[in-house]
């Protein structure tokens, strides 16, 4: 029963629910009490917004590169052979995998370090050479664009990544000339590669030194002592625990019955191929958030303020409750109470309004790139210039994604509303226990 009649007083101490009362100096009261709530319910809202949209943009930024490293460069898994193995060997293992439960594909892949030349420009390059199978697959399909010429590979034609092309300053149809060394610093390859497409992963370092060639002309450009042949594995969930995969993975590549020379394999999943990449993005998100926490910290402590004032403007009130029996921590779960209030109504309205900033954040850097442009060419208009102004790009497509992805997680929602919650309920402690120890007597006699 106490605990209801608390509850009451604290609704009534967070917003009047009764009438109007006749008493001008009462109203002015409760207008002071209800201003002081109404700042400190915005100030949880306005730290937890920040919050929200950083926590939702980073997940959406690192899961979208993550992405794009699974599906063209790392793959899920990598089974890389140690030491020579023939095209033969290659997809004798490639085939034993397809035909494990659970692996959506193995595509057998030659990689190996290049110069590319044309016109009197040069490039470093990464040859990949791949199987048309391979840039079918729907995960590259999905990342891998073309941006210009054809995705299909024949005879000696290659796919160059957007920053190669761009270094070489090439177009679909030219030529180019790839050099490749022979591991051993004795010599090297030359060949004559036409361009059939550019392609793009929407991400500057996986396009800065592709050169997608067929197998076959990888394996002829690219000598055993120079190269990694690898077979590229997929599997239906890559972000669980991959332990047990690689155990069974190598197991199925062991050398069986009297096989003569095997290729001894060894098989890494994505998060230990690209472990350092990712460790810096785990790093940079944790630092972000802890930023943002004070932020919410900050505001948690408003809660503060505003029950200290109204313990201030309702001391009288407070006077009356304890003359007529009411025990200090009835007073205390009072101020509990509407800490807790404030708290829940500031973290709604901060966890519904950060998601809504995230869920349409790349509208919203698209309107403030609009109106960015629009302010640049003010001074251009007023001076008579009819000179083409450059885009402004508040998130630069050489470097980042060129649209954020956005997954919302309703359980890290509730798990940040529950978190500033819980600030706003310990930061109200303070002014309960200040409010229990008023002494009436002391505050009739001065009102």
């Amino acid at each position: 029963m106490k605990g209801w009649a608390a509850l009451f007083l604290a609704m009534r101490i967070a917003g009047p629910i009764g009438g109007a009362d006749r008493s001008g100096e009462k109203r002015r009261v409760r207008g002071g009490s209800s201003r002081h709530i109404r700042g400190a319910i915005f100030g949880i809202a306005v730290g937890l917004i920040p919050f929200v949209l950083v926590l939702f943009v980073a997940d959406g930024m690192i899961r979208g590169i993550t992405s794009r490293y699974l599906e063209t460069w790392s793959w899920h898994f990598q089974a890389e052979a140690i030491g020579p193995a023939s095209m033969a060997d290659t997809e004798t293992a490639a085939t034993r995998l397809r035909s494990l439960p659970g692996v959506l594909a193995a595509w057998p892949e030659i990689r190996g370090p290049a110069l590319a030349v044309h016109a009197g420009r040069s490039a470093p390059a990464l040859i990949r050479g791949l199987d048309a199978q391979a840039l079918e697959d729907p995960g590259m399909r999905r990342f891998l664009k073309v941006q210009a010429g054809s995705r299909s590979l024949a005879g000696r034609e290659a796919l160059l990544g957007s920053e190669t092309a761009q270094k070489l300053g090439v177009v679909p149809g030219d030529s180019i000339v790839v050099v490749t060394g022979d591991g051993q610093g004795k010599g090297g390859r030359t060949s004559i590669l036409r361009v059939a497409g550019i392609v793009s992963a929407g991400y500057r370092d996986l396009d800065a030194l592709w050169i997608f060639v067929p197998r076959l002309v990888a394996d002829r450009l690219l000598p055993p002592s120079a190269r990694e042949d690898l077979i590229g594995i997929k599997v239906a969930d890559p972000y669980r625990d991959p332990d047990s995969d690689t155990k069974r993975f190598e197991t199925a590549l062991s050398p069986r019955g009297t096989e003569a020379f095997p290729v001894i394999w060894a098989v890494r999943p994505w998060k230990e191929l690209e472990r350092n990449l990712f460790a810096s993005f785990a790093t940079t998100k944790a630092l972000l958030l802890v930023i943002m926490c004070l932020s919410v910290i900050v505001a948690a402590a408003n809660v503060s303020s505003a029950l200290v004032m109204i313990t201030y403007e309702r001391s009288f009130d407070i006077a009356i409750l304890k003359a007529a029996g009411a025990s200090p921590s009835f007073i205390a779960l009072v101020f509990l109470f509407a800490g807790a209030m404030i708290g829940i109504l500031g973290s709604l309205l901060g966890v519904a309004l950060g998601a809504l900033a995230a869920w349409k954040v790349n509208e919203e850097i698209a309107a403030i790139e609009v109106l960015l442009d629009g302010i640049a060419a003010v001074p251009a208009l007023l001076a008579g210039s009819g000179s083409a102004l450059p885009t402004i790009h508040l998130l630069n497509p050489a470097y980042y994604l060129e649209k954020i992805p956005v997954r919302l997680d309703f359980a890290e929602l509730a798990l940040v509303a529950g978190f500033a919650f819980i600030l706003s309920l310990l930061a109200s402690t303070v002014p309960a226990m200040r409010a229990a120890r008023l002494r009436p007597l002391e505050i009739m006699r001065k009102t």
